[in-house]
């Protein structure tokens, strides 16, 4: 996520959360063969939105947008990988 010009990578791992700042995204580093980055910013019309709220909870993480979007990311203990569960696009 780029907020303010700095790059921002959360991830969820067995129910924690990691926060941290750091260099732009890196496809070569990043991703796997056959797999693609995905804008959440233009699919949730956030892009220029301030962030009012954001909370973690019960192994998800929720971020609210001023324009009414949010995004709800989960991470049970014995799941592979984050999920997505909750886009809520505001235009």
């Amino acid at each position: 996520m780029q907020l303010s010009g700095a790059w921002y990578r959360f991830f969820l791992d067995a129910g924690l959360l990691f926060w941290q700042d750091g260099p732009a995204p890196d496809p070569y580093d990043d991703l796997l063969d056959g797999e693609a980055y995905i804008d959440l910013g233009n699919v949730l019309g956030v892009v220029g939105s301030s962030i009012t709220e954001i909370s973690m909870h019960d192994c998800q993480l929720l971020l609210q947008f001023e324009n009414g979007a949010r995004l709800t990311l989960r991470n049970g203990v014995e799941e592979v990988g984050a999920t997505a569960v909750e886009l809520v696009a505001r235009k």
